[in-house]
């Protein structure tokens, strides 16, 4: 009796002042026939929970004397830490029921909940196993299609951005292998929505996919990861490349071709190597791969791969001495051709866009990219290497500072600024596509005595480029005379490999190229776009 006077007296309080609202999620588990309500709230508080039955409302169970006739639960708990949690079950018919949620001071919260028994759940499992078991696809479709709240979907909107009866057709197959229980490991609507999101990723509709994967294995880990993938569109269409090689068909595929699909994604796009590192570790079993290195990590970092098993081969690959961990050494063979290049042409000044104080020497840098505020040591370096077209960001707006750069890209680079023409003639090596954007600035370099290859036959087209590779090609340009500048040294300069240790060295006593902390080259990671810029920046100001 004290709980419904508790009801009563805050009826009337609450309905003339509202101020505030609470934050309540309702769940319904088919397996237990249990029901979650969740939320938060801003202070501790007591709270009360009021289920009416279908058809009531609360002004309704305020007017009533008989309440009990038209309550299904009703609790009272205190939150700690500002959040709750109530489970409970109702043991009634199938219907929208109401449930109020009464703070002792603040905002009424009333949530419509479709409730679905355990008999009515079951007995539609049952009609859609009989409609699988006897292949008849349209009565299963038209069975999903009329108790759209079992699935707590919106039909009208799937159908608007996918083939959803084709994604029922794939669920109807899976049915008749797989008959639906509420108690199997895979549940009814898990399966349901990994249809959905089979589909979505056949049609490419990566959005809809990420939204009805969620309850697949491993989605709690693999989301934080497609939050970085969702940023990067280039990220973005490998994951899709890889799905389309992959093709889930099933259940079952599912999970395993999204998380090979993820890991891959961020390999290529890492923002990072850290990032490469974090996501091989943390999924190291999925690769069966029993331990992994930095080292390891770092060599792979940026590199496109189709299958796991590509990137487990790489990541498991021995080192070797003159290829730069996988990447090549694109010196190579000493790789000492090559004549003055980087002497024509100077490095504009940074543009700038007059501020209030135009007339003095406060002037405002005019910065092309959202997102280089974050390698302030390299700000320069992209802006006037942007400003010279010999540049681009990712899109319009970033450049993504962080992320590798290829091989190829980084040749573009160092053709354009040498102001060479590209060659579309003398083809080299093998991996070079005659369509390739490329081809030109390959063989120009080449040409030209800027690079060898990975061997005799093979640029390295598609792998990324090591710090030490990029010093080469540089020195190779400007072909530094010896008795110019002084040696620079590094701490780690053993790691150095022998072809590259003149080009380093010259550079480091150039102020061309700079060390990590700790006094460390780092010769055998990947650079990063910033670092690119910034190397062949200093070696342009050099030549000036």
């Amino acid at each position: 009796m004290k709980k419904y006077l508790f009801f009563t007296v805050l009826a009337a309080m609450l309905l003339m002042s509202l101020t505030s609202a609470l934050g309540a999620a309702v769940s319904e588990d088919y397996d237990t026939g249990y029901i979650t309500v969740t939320g938060e709230t801003q202070t501790d508080m007591l709270l009360g929970i009021q289920v009416l039955t279908p058809g009531n409302e609360w002004k309704d169970f305020v007017a009533e004397k008989n309440k009990r006739s038209m309550v299904v639960y009703n609790d009272q708990i205190v939150t700690g830490d500002c959040k709750y949690e109530l489970i409970f079950a109702i043991n009634g018919e199938s219907g929208t029921y109401k449930i109020y949620i009464v703070p002792s001071e603040g905002e009424m919260e009333c949530i419509d909940f479709r409730y679905i028994s355990p008999r009515d759940y079951t007995n539609f499992l049952e009609r859609l196993n009989a409609a699988a078991a006897s292949s008849d696809s349209d009565s299963f479709y038209n069975e999903i299609v009329s108790n759209e709240g079992y699935f707590g979907t919106d039909f009208d909107k799937l159908k608007a951005e996918i083939d959803f009866k084709q994604a029922m057709n794939m669920f109807c197959e899976y049915v008749k292998s797989s008959p639906l229980k509420s108690e199997n490991e895979i549940k009814p609507n898990t399966a349901y929505n990994a249809y959905i999101a089979i589909e979505a990723a056949q049609e490419g509709k990566l959005k809809l996919l990420r939204e009805y994967a969620y309850n697949l294995p491993r989605m709690g880990a693999l989301d934080k990861w497609l939050s970085l993938i969702f940023d990067k569109p280039e990220a973005l269409e490998h994951m899709q490349s890889v799905l389309n090689s992959l093709k889930p068909r099933n259940v079952n595929e599912l999970s395993d071709d999204m998380t090979e699909a993820v890991v891959l994604s961020i390999v290529k796009y890492p923002g990072g190597y850290e990032n490469t590192v974090k996501i091989i570790n943390e999924f190291k079993s999925f690769l069966d791969i029993e331990t992994v290195t930095t080292a390891a990590c770092r060599k792979i970092s940026g590199n496109g791969y189709m299958t796991k098993e590509q990137l487990k081969n790489a990541l498991e690959a021995p080192e070797s001495s003159g290829t730069s961990g996988g990447t090549g050494g694109t010196g190579g063979k000493g790789g000492s051709g090559g004549s003055k290049l980087l002497s024509g042409g100077s490095i504009p000044e940074i543009k700038y866009s007059p501020g209030e104080n135009a007339d003095k020497e406060e002037k405002k840098i005019f910065i092309p990219f959202e997102d280089i505020y974050s390698v302030q040591w390299a700000r320069e370096a992209i802006t006037a290497l942007y400003d010279k077209k010999l540049i681009n960001g990712r899109t319009e707006t970033r450049f993504y500072p962080d992320d590798s750069i290829t091989r190829e890209e980084f040749v573009k680079m160092i053709v354009s600024a040498a102001g060479l023409e590209q060659d579309f003639q003398s083809d080299r090596f093998e991996d070079v596509p005659a369509d390739a954007w490329y081809r030109g600035y390959v063989n120009a370099a080449f040409r030209n005595g800027l690079i060898t290859g990975t061997d005799d036959k093979t640029f390295g087209s598609g792998q990324n480029i090591t710090r030490q590779d990029m010093a080469v090609i540089i020195y190779n340009a400007m072909k530094i005379k010896p008795e110019e500048k002084s040696s620079g040294t590094f701490s780690d300069g053993a790691d150095i490999s022998g072809y590259a240790r003149e080009a380093v060295s010259r550079l480091s006593g150039c102020g061309i190229i700079n060390g990590t902390d700790g006094g460390r080259f780092e010769p055998l990671s990947c650079a990063t776009r910033a670092q690119a810029a910034k190397m062949l920046y200093g070696a342009l100001k050099y030549m000036e």
